[in-house]
C-alpha cells in the first residue's frame, strides 16, 4: 500500500517576496489549541509555541479548526497567490486554505487516525535535506522514513492513518507549509491527485512495508 506520492497541484506563485514577508512577519501568530463545544463557543486549551502561521483562502470567513488561526485577506496586495489558492479550490473545494510553520521538532502523530489523504505544499523550504517524515502508527520513537519530492513539484499527500508524520528543526531553515483543509476528503479531485501521483511519481513514493 503507497502511504506517502508527490502529486500535482496548481502551481503556487507568490507575486513578490518582499510583500509576503511583510504580511507574514506581521501578521503570521501562534496557532492556539481549541476544544470544539456544541453548546457554546469553543473553549481555549491553551497557547502553544509550537506553530506559527496564517489562514489566506477561506470559504466561510468563520471557519475555524481545531487549531486557531488569524484569517489574513491577500488577494490585494498578493493576487497570482491568491489566484492559485482559487485554482486549488477549483481543483479540490475547501473550507481554508493556512499557511504554517513549525518552531519546534514535530514527533511523528496521526491527525485525526483516518483513513483519507492530507494534502501539503512547501511555500518556502530552503534546507538541502528532508526534514519531514513518516513512522509506522503508534511508533514515534521507531524508524523514520523521510520524504522527498522531484523538482516538478512541491506537493505531496499522505495517508493519515496508515503512517504517522512528524518533522526535524532546524532554526536556519525553518519552512513554511500549505495545508488544505477540503470539504470532502473523498472528492473526487483528492482521489484523481493521488492515483496521478502514485503513477507519475513511482520514484518517490513510500510503501507502507518499507516504513
Amino acid at each position: 500500500m503507497i502511504i506517502y506520492t508527490p502529486i500535482d497541484m496548481p502551481k503556487l506563485v507568490v507575486d513578490d517576496w518582499s510583500i509576503f514577508w511583510d504580511i507574514w512577519n506581521t501578521e503570521a501568530s501562534e496557532l492556539i489549541k481549541v476544544r470544539q463545544n456544541t453548546q457554546s463557543s469553543p473553549t481555549q486549551i491553551g497557547h502553544s509555541n509550537i506553530w506559527n502561521g496564517l489562514d489566506v483562502f477561506r470559504v466561510n470567513p468563520s471557519f475555524l479548526s481545531s487549531w486557531k488561526c488569524k484569517f489574513v485577506n491577500i488577494k490585494t496586495k498578493l493576487p497570482k497567490l491568491y489566484k492559485s489558492l482559487e485554482d486549488i479550490n477549483q481543483l479540490i473545494p475547501v473550507y481554508c486554505i493556512r499557511l504554517i510553520q513549525s518552531n519546534i521538532p514535530i514527533t511523528s502523530h496521526t491527525d485525526d487516525n483516518l483513513d483519507i489523504w492530507s494534502i501539503r505544499a512547501y511555500l518556502h523550504y530552503t534546507d538541502s535535506k528532508s526534514q519531514w517524515y513518516f513512522t509506522k502508527p503508534n511508533d514515534r520513537n521507531g524508524k523514520r522514513t523521510y520524504s522527498n519530492l522531484p523538482d516538478q513539484t512541491k506537493w505531496f499527500a499522505y495517508n493519515d492513518k496508515y503512517c504517522w508524520h512528524g518533522t526535524d528543526f532546524d532554526p536556519n531553515h525553518k519552512k513554511i507549509l500549505v495545508q488544505i483543509y477540503p470539504i470532502n476528503y473523498l472528492h473526487k479531485g483528492i482521489i484523481n491527485v493521488v492515483e496521478a501521483g502514485k503513477e507519475k511519481y513511482k520514484k518517490y513514493t513510500i510503501d507502507h512495508e518499507i516504513l
